[in-house]
């Protein structure tokens, strides 16, 4: 499923999250690029509410990116990525995530028993040191999974 490249409201967003949940076979979802010129005090709800219609479908590719939510973005789908096993590709790249964000998605990925990530990508998003660290610790649990991390 494809939903990037255009502008979504919290009404339309409450609209897509019952198609998407009908829709339990998903395991590609692309939400790249979906809140241009939306304020920051949108994005929490309007994310919260299609990424919680994610949960029956068992999705494997999420992205993320372009959408500069921030941390405030994160909790709004870091339960997704604490039960979403079957996740093998995230990217959350140009999201304005700071090293706050970099660690809390490392929280979320940790509590993930049985995720065996197999790509991150997270460039533009200046993670620094704290960020990336975090990161970095998560990863190494993942016993030769991971093929790409891509942080530029």
């Amino acid at each position: 499923m494809t939903l990037s490249g255009n502008s979504y409201g919290r009404e339309a967003c409450d609209h897509l999250a019952t198609l998407i949940a009908e829709a339990s076979a998903l395991r590609t979802v692309n939400f790249n690029d979906m809140f241009v010129s939306r304020k920051l005090q949108e994005l929490p709800g309007s994310l919260e509410v299609l990424v919680r219609a994610l949960l029956p479908s068992t999705v494997e590719h999420l992205n993320m990116s372009d959408n500069a939510f921030g941390p405030a973005g994160i909790k709004s789908f870091d339960f997704f990525l604490k039960e979403a096993a079957a996740l093998k590709t995230l990217k959350v790249t140009n999201c304005g995530l700071g090293p706050e964000g970099g660690e809390m998605i490392a929280k979320a990925l940790a509590e993930n028993k049985g995720l065996k990530l197999q790509q991150f990508s997270a460039g533009r998003d200046r993670l620094e040191n704290k960020g990336i660290t975090a990161l970095a610790q998560v990863f190494k649990t993942y016993a030769g999974a991971l093929e790409v991390i891509e942080v530029p």
